[in-house]
């Protein structure tokens, strides 16, 4: 008896010998597919419409834990990006009472302390993006 598996990126159905929870991946695209937990009798006694309905359902719960994936990012990405604005604020700050000194040392300052808040800014991007390809 086979049991019928959902991609939701592609939306193809696959059927296998297993019903479980352990997830397989999509020949198609290599994410992991869905158990739908129907058997391959069934599904072929459904019609289009009842069938479009069962994937439609799986795309909206797909869709509800990407969403939730996203806004748990990851927490050091979140923080890094959060210092690095911090740490432009106050480089500035520090640029504009070097400023008042002497001119070209505020300036340089300022300029290094945008550059470096920006590379951990750029760190905490890189990190969301990895977390992401991990989640998929």
């Amino acid at each position: 008896m086979g049991y019928i598996y959902y991609c939701p990126r592609c939306r193809s159905t696959y059927s296998t010998e297993k019903d479980n929870q352990q997830y397989e991946t999509c020949p198609s695209c290599n994410i992991k597919i869905i158990p739908i937990h129907i058997t391959t009798d069934e599904w072929h006694s459904k019609t289009d419409e009842e069938k479009e309905e069962i994937k439609k359902k799986f795309d909206d719960q797909a869709k509800l834990s990407t969403s939730q994936t996203s806004s748990n990012s990851n927490s050091i990405g979140k923080a890094l990006r959060v210092v690095g604005a911090i740490y432009i604020v106050l480089s500035l700050i520090g640029a504009m009472i070097l400023m008042s000194e002497d001119f070209a040392i505020g300036l340089i300052a300022g300029v290094f302390g945008c550059l470096g808040g920006l590379l951990l800014m750029g760190f905490s991007e890189i990190i969301n993006l990895l977390q992401d390809i991990k989640n998929k």
